[in-house]
């Protein structure tokens, strides 16, 4: 099954290795695929700016693979999504790409 999180992964992996989307198994760990640290520091900076949000570079250590990044990414929109239909404006406590100028 494959999402637009997934996708755009995808794109940026493909971009980085510089080999076919075709070519990449989603359920492959980044580092038999071919990514290393540096590359998987450059993969959350291009999904920051595509998403629009903040991420934790820990997160390659637990989610390995693209399905399963993308599928905890989705969660944290998700989740996102969620935080601000409860919380006030303003008062959500997730910082957003946007929100780095005016900090």
């Amino acid at each position: 099954m494959t999402n637009v999180t997934q996708e755009i992964i995808v794109d940026i992996v493909a971009g980085q290795l510089r080999v076919p989307r075709t070519s990449l198994a989603v359920e492959t760990p980044f580092y038999e695929l071919g990514l290393d640290s540096l590359s998987g520091i450059r993969l959350l900076a291009a999904l920051e700016e595509r998403l629009g949000m903040e991420l934790d570079p820990m997160l390659l250590l637990d989610f390995t693979s693209i399905e399963t990044l993308a599928a905890r990414l989705d969660q944290l929109k998700l989740d996102e999504r969620s935080s601000h239909a409860e919380t006030p404006v303003g008062d959500a406590g997730v910082r957003h790409a946007s929100d780095k100028a005016g900090s």
